[in-house]
């Protein structure tokens, strides 16, 4: 029985930039988003595992966050915190349809505090779809993380891929272009051009060092 070998995969990244607009006045904005992070790990069937953490500053108070997506469906939440400023706990999620949900927090944030909203969940959706470049087969690997209408101080995604790296790699800087290329990687430069900062680097899963996709704009 002959094995099949992984066909290459195109690494085309999407992150989100903003969706709306918003105008610029003198009242301060009901929340300060400081920092949105995505680790995303892209399981073999092409679905996705990810951990989301938004750092905020919460400049009115409130018990709940009224909506939060566009999240691609179907969608799994394994846990949901929120932690900062005297307030630790559950958060629970109500879906809204078509991929949005609210989530109501385990008590009151305070005007003026700093908080981590942290969700794991699962995505059934695929973010490996088949393509071809040159007459040869490939995987486009792609994430959006969750779009706001007020602005991110930095979005980071870390896009985990499937691909196991050689016992040599003890420090991101040992990953070497030619060890990328070995692992059947391409990437799309006009993608990778829109990001502030980018990076291979690798996440330790399940005893596997994996190659992973760093990327982060402002």
């Amino acid at each position: 029985m002959r094995s099949r070998r992984r066909p290459p995969l195109a690494v085309v990244l999407l992150l989100g930039a903003l969706m709306a607009t918003i105008s610029r006045s003198a009242h301060a904005t009901p929340v300060d988003l400081l920092e949105a992070d995505s680790q995303v790990f892209i399981l073999d069937d092409g679905t996705a595992d990810v951990i989301y953490t938004l750092h905020f500053r919460d400049n009115e108070g409130r018990r709940e966050i009224r909506k939060i997506g566009q999240f691609y469906e179907p969608l799994y939440l394994n846990r949901a915190s929120i932690r900062g400023d005297g307030l630790e706990g559950p958060v629970s999620a109500r879906s809204l349809g078509d991929g949005y949900y609210r989530l109501a927090l385990p008590d009151a944030t305070r005007a003026g505090g700093v908080y981590d909203l942290v969700l794991h969940y699962r995505s059934g959706h695929r973010f490996a779809d088949p393509t071809s470049r040159d007459g040869v087969d490939l995987l486009a690997v792609w994430f959006n993380p969750v779009r706001w209408g007020l602005p991110i101080g930095r979005s980071v995604i870390k896009l985990v891929l499937p691909l196991e790296l050689p016992q040599t790699v003890e420090r991101h800087e040992d990953i070497s272009p030619s060890m990328v290329d070995a692992l059947g990687v391409l990437t799309e430069a006009a993608s990778l051009d829109e990001q502030d900062h980018w990076a291979f680097v690798f996440t330790d899963f399940e005893g596997r060092r994996l190659l992973t996709l760093y990327a982060e704009r402002r």
